[in-house]
């Protein structure tokens, strides 16, 4: 996911991702993730933590997130309103116990191959009797043959953040 500037909330980010989300906003903390996809608990017809009420096992949406260089998955004490993602990072939502991290294999360079720019080139002549039906005439035994411009070495690359949700 693009976006402007040097970094984004981790609700924003989850926002922007495309996917179904349901969030109630109402516990004064920022949100909780009820579901993600169909999977989780169907708020407001039931509690976000409808599967850790009442002991037993608990399951419900944890967040982790890999900065840039990371070579682990970190769990999110702050939650997605106060996280501040920057590009390169990726962002993890889990249906689980908390304790079970996104899988390893999915980092940024996993996940987001940056594509391979793809360079044109514009022909230019200092002839003006070469046009798109008459080509550049070849050059004489003996004489120089005419240069082509230069391309860019670099071309700018936008590297997008991505939201990953593994079920």
């Amino acid at each position: 996911i693009t976006f402007e500037g040097d970094e984004i909330s981790g609700d924003e980010l989850l926002a922007r991702s495309g996917l179904q989300v349901i969030v109630d906003a109402s516990t004064g903390m920022g949100i909780t993730v009820c579901q993600i996809e169909g999977v989780g608990c169907a708020y407001p017809a039931e509690h976000c933590f409808c599967q850790c009420m009442g002991g037993g096992e608990c399951a419900y949406w944890t967040y982790f997130y890999r900065d840039p260089g990371e070579a682990e998955w970190t769990y999110s004490p702050l939650g997605a309103v106060l996280r501040k993602v920057s590009p390169g990072s990726v962002e993890g939502w889990v249906w689980g116990d908390g304790q079970t991290s996104p899988d390893e294999t999915l980092t940024f360079e996993a996940l987001c191959t940056p594509p391979t720019p793809t360079p044109t080139l514009q022909a230019r002549s200092e002839d003006p009797t070469v046009t798109p039906d008459r080509p550049t005439p070849v050059p004489e035994a003996g004489t120089a043959a005419p240069t082509s411009p230069q391309l860019p070495t670099e071309l700018p690359v936008s590297v997008p953040t991505r939201t990953v949700v593994p079920t």
